[in-house]
């Protein structure tokens, strides 16, 4: 570390007094190099872009210490209507996804569910609910849903 400081010294004294700036003012008190409107040119030409209804569905948002009713995901089915163990394959549009409802609920064929990722967060804000894309109801059976994944905002985990 100390042979490096010595060289950097060393090469800092070795530069000809000629090549380093004469100019002594403050950096915020020199001229700008371009006018105001020119820096700001990018920002004024602008196109407006709404915000798109995915973009609200894919936001992130806190419980809020309330109790919501999540079911849970199974896994890829494949072939089609037999469970699968969690897959590290990556899920894509048309994908078909078993899943179980929560405790005494049920879904129906049709319905469109919010898979989402769920992590703690703060102390007393309950936890944090990261959607990740949404699937639709394909078929119900006894032990299992069968769903098609519709839209993904996210790693489907």
């Amino acid at each position: 570390m100390r042979a490096m400081s010595l060289l950097l010294l060393a090469v800092v004294a070795a530069a000809p007094v000629s090549a380093q700036e004469a100019d002594t003012t403050l950096a915020f008190l020199r001229p700008a190099a371009q006018s105001p409107e020119d820096a700001l040119r990018a920002y004024k030409q602008k196109p407006y872009v709404p915000v798109r209804v995915a973009e609200v569905r894919a936001a992130g948002f806190l419980t809020e210490g309330a109790l919501i009713p999540f079911g849970r995901s199974l896994g890829m089915v494949s072939p089609p209507t037999v469970a699968t163990p969690r897959s590290p394959a990556a899920m894509m549009k048309g994908t078909e996804v078993a899943v179980r409802p929560p405790e005494g609920g049920q879904y129906a064929v049709g319905d469109t569910l919010v898979v989402a990722y769920l992590m703690p967060g703060p102390k007393l804000w309950g936890d944090i609910v990261i959607p990740t894309g949404l699937v639709r109801v394909t078929r119900v059976m006894p032990r299992q849903t069968i769903t098609e994944v519709i839209t993904i905002f996210g790693m489907l985990r």
